[in-house]
């Protein structure tokens, strides 16, 4: 992980770029600011019982077996 940088070297380097760039960089930074605060209000969900009822297939009454492809092996 690299150093973080302090904030005038940050605003120093902003100031260095063209306007297109300054541009794209606001946009990422807003996106950025968007994001942290979204995932920092959000709660976790709560899971619901029950919620995978029906979804689980049930093993085959010869799953033990031994399968034909090794009797050779056997």
């Amino acid at each position: 992980m690299q150093p973080i940088m302090s904030d005038t070297v940050l605003l120093q380097t902003y100031h260095n770029f063209p306007p297109e760039i300054k541009v794209a960089i606001s946009s990422y930074i807003e996106f950025l600011a968007q994001n942290y605060h979204q995932t920092k209000n959000e709660k976790p969900a709560m899971r619901k019982f029950g919620i995978m009822k029906g979804g689980i297939k049930y093993m085959a009454p010869d799953f033990n077996e031994p399968l034909d492809d090794f009797k050779d092996y056997m």
